[in-house]
């Protein structure tokens, strides 16, 4: 009884590293951090209570909190700084997705998944 549920959080474990992997990808495809997000939304709630579940609460989290610095950094473009700060943003995006990665490779959880930093 207990393999369906083993096989069942190890193929989220694989989601969980998809959202990851499209975050990094959404350099190149921004609307893949759209896919990520939905994944995570979706898969949420299949492991409530497992370190999984902070994986996933994490990326809803960087979605939300990217868009929002995101949307104040082309508003700064208009005073030229918003350019660096772009920098500075896709330097957030890759260390969280990164932190992540690392975490859940190490079948570890996400120890504050509600940072606003990393």
């Amino acid at each position: 009884m207990m393999e369906p549920t083993i096989y069942k959080m190890n193929d989220t474990k694989k989601w969980a590293m998809i959202g990851y992997w499209l975050y990094i990808a959404s350099f190149l495809i921004t609307f893949l951090s759209i896919v990520a997000i939905v994944i995570a939304y979706v898969f949420r709630d299949d492991v409530r209570g497992t370190y999984l579940e902070s994986h996933f609460n994490y990326q809803i989290r960087t979605f939300w909190i990217g868009l929002l610095y995101a949307i104040i950094c082309t508003v700064l473009c208009l005073v030229m700084i918003g350019y660096i700060l772009f920098i500075g943003w896709a330097i957030w995006l890759l260390v969280r997705s990164i932190k992540g990665l690392r975490l859940l490779n190490r079948d570890q959880a996400i120890i504050n998944e509600k940072t606003w930093l990393f």
